[in-house]
């Protein structure tokens, strides 16, 4: 039996997407965002970094929720859901609130970036994080019939603005 998680339980949900090649051109964020990563990565060990506990896959149901999925199989023109359950060690800010975003990426079967989105959440990302725990931000990749079948790689970056800490998680999908 599938476990189904109401759409109103995400937390954090970013903008659908979609392949398009006004989507591939890098833009003046990903500097910013690549920066960060790179002091976040460098970061002395003293600084908490994310765990997440757990990575699902999901189709969006007929019933308004997203079903996890079993097997990473998906038909060209179907949206795939990743979704990162419990991530836990953030920081919260001089005003109390947590700050953090997000970003997306996904390659086609040669390994080739067809999409890539920095600073998905902005201003989403500014808010109070129950115990620190954000408990499912999650990305939505809008597949099309032009695309090729075969293997896909998704990756999310999540990272804590305050206390530095990112993960990056990453599942492949089968697209038919």
């Amino acid at each position: 039996m599938r476990k189904l998680i109401p759409l109103f339980a995400l937390l954090l949900t970013v903008p659908l997407f979609s392949c398009r090649s006004e989507d591939i051109a890098p833009t003046s964020s990903q500097l910013t965002s690549q920066a960060f990563l790179a002091a976040a990565t460098d970061a002395p060990p003293s600084i908490p970094q994310l765990k997440v506990e757990q990575v699902i896959l999901a189709r969006n149901g007929s019933n308004g929720k997203l079903e996890p999925v079993n097997r990473p199989v998906f038909k060209r023109g179907e949206s795939v859901n990743i979704v990162l359950l419990n991530v836990q060690g953030f920081q919260k800010g001089s005003d109390g609130k947590n700050r953090f975003d997000l970003d997306m990426e996904v390659k086609d079967p040669q390994g080739k970036v067809i999409l890539s989105r920095q600073r998905l959440l902005g201003q989403d990302g500014h808010r109070n994080l129950p115990r620190n725990i954000a408990r499912s931000p999650s990305g939505i990749f809008n597949t099309t019939e032009k695309l090729e079948p075969g293997s896909y790689t998704l990756t999310l970056t999540l990272y804590d603005l305050v206390g530095k800490g990112l993960v990056t998680k990453s599942k492949i999908i089968s697209l038919k």
